[in-house]
């Protein structure tokens, strides 16, 4: 797949897969010992099952519509995929786990069309697990529905007890893609969260953390909304785009609260879906340099106009607050929450200018 040197060079896909040395294996030839796909061929005698089994890996499209070098382009282009570490000799990274099971996704889904343009190769494996099944003394069913795919449309006592093989196809690549939201999770908190957030980086902490990253969540609209806000002040700032505010701050809050209070568990001091503590905010509005380095501009007091007045702006308000009187802001306003969580993010996240 990865092609001559002149090819990868110029195919920043390929050249990716070079570059990680990531072992993409062929199909097998020969299976159960006694199927050989390389002479199994169909009427007009001019492909074997190997050949179109091998072709149609970079060929056959999956459920959304895309081919095996689209979906891996989508892949090494997405934020998530450059969060990922690489791996070494001894250690597979995330960037090569995901990358091969995608490509391991595709390999099956033209395994099963390859059974079904070639009706020799599955009957010769369905003799072969017939075999196998009556030697071991197994339901002939039971044995061959391990391997075999079910025609579209036949309904016999053998197929209807199949599961489709396409779809399990399909399943490998969805479940590609959940495995790659697990791992750009896990290194979001391994890399970033921990380090730079919550700054303790405790072991303990991370797994937790990861655990409730991990599950299926929503967030809710006043948060968007405050995200959106957030997002739109800092945009730039940083190298920090527009995006990546936003998914970071999503997952920042999922982590902290789970959206479910905006008062720290345990009576602790931190306010807002994304714990921000009022000494925080108070030091990110007083600390010299900080505000005057661009984080409290013109956005910043387009969004919180409310706190101006024609004697003084929003930020001039903000920073005479006790520390109190700034937790029950942050807990009763949501969008200074999410953008005070923001200067945290930009300010220790590394990222183009923060390295």
């Amino acid at each position: 797949m990865v092609g001559r040197r002149s090819d990868v060079k110029n195919n920043p896909t390929l050249y990716e897969i070079a570059r990680l040395k990531i072992p993409l294996e062929e199909p097998l030839k020969v299976k159960y010992k006694t199927v050989d796909f390389t002479k199994i061929f169909n009427k007009d005698n001019k492909q074997s099952a190997y050949d179109y089994w091998s072709e149609h890996i970079g060929k056959i499209k999956d459920s959304q519509g895309d081919t095996l070098m689209q979906k891996l382009e989508k892949e090494i282009n997405s934020r998530d995929y450059k969060l990922r570490q690489d791996g070494d000799f001894e250690n597979k990274g995330g960037k090569e786990v995901i990358l091969k099971l995608i490509f391991n996704g595709y390999k099956e889904l033209a395994y099963y069309d390859m059974l079904k343009k070639y009706p020799q190769a599955m009957d010769d494996i369905k003799s072969v697990l017939k075999k196998q099944g009556e030697m071991l003394g197994n339901n002939k069913d039971e044995i061959q529905s391990k391997d075999l795919l079910p025609f579209d449309g036949i309904k016999d006592s053998f197929f209807f007890s199949l599961m489709s093989k396409a779809e399990a196809g399909e399943i490998d690549i969805n479940s590609a893609i959940k495995q790659r939201k697990i791992l750009s999770n896990d290194n979001f908190i391994d890399s970033l969260w921990g380090l730079y957030y919550q700054t303790s980086n405790d072991p303990d902490k991370n797994e937790s953390a990861k655990a409730r990253l991990n599950k299926n969540y929503k967030v809710p609209s006043d948060a968007k909304k405050a995200i959106d806000k957030a997002a739109y002040i800092f945009e730039g700032d940083k190298g920090f785009t527009l995006d990546t505010i936003k998914d970071y701050l999503s997952k920042i809050g999922q982590i902290e609260s789970q959206y479910k209070t905006k008062r720290q568990y345990d009576n602790g001091p931190a306010r807002s879906y994304w714990q921000v503590e009022p000494s925080t905010a108070k030091d990110i509005l007083t600390r010299e340099g900080l505000n005057q380095g661009g984080f409290f501009g013109k956005k910043f007091e387009e969004v919180f106009k409310k706190y101006a007045n024609k004697d003084e702006s929003a930020v001039e308000y903000l920073k005479k607050l006790s520390d109190k009187e700034l937790g029950d802001l942050l807990e009763k306003d949501s969008d200074l929450g999410a953008t005070f969580a923001t200067v945290v993010v930009i300010s220790r996240f590394p990222n183009k200018e923060n390295k």
